[in-house]
């Protein structure tokens, strides 16, 4: 098992009423999931999963303005993120969900 995977990715928490749309496309994208970490590339999100299911810890990457944004797939619930690197300035209301569930914030 590794010690640490660090992905970057959008995050969702569970109170959000997001959605996404994607006008440059001609089918529309799959049924966004509700919460957890999501990205746009099928691949990416299956590869992602996978790192993230063989670590010990994950740690994501993310600037504010991916927080409470979602992407059409899934790579995994935020109960298995560890920690949250973000960059940027979020609002303290936003960031007080994320660490009310458990998860360590790093402001970069």
């Amino acid at each position: 098992m590794s010690p640490v995977c660090i992905i970057a990715s959008a995050c969702v928490n569970d109170n959000s009423k997001t959605s996404i749309s994607s006008p440059s496309c001609s089918k529309p994208p799959p049924e966004p999931t509700r919460y957890g970490l999501t990205t746009g590339d099928l691949e990416e999100a299956t590869m992602k999963r996978a790192i993230s299911q063989q670590a010990a810890e994950t740690i994501v990457l993310a600037s504010s303005e991916k927080l409470d944004k979602v992407s059409p797939y899934k790579i995994g619930s935020l109960s298995s993120v560890s920690a949250l690197i973000l960059s940027g300035a979020s609002a303290d209301s936003l960031l007080a969900s994320y660490e009310n569930f458990g998860i360590t914030l790093i402001r970069a």
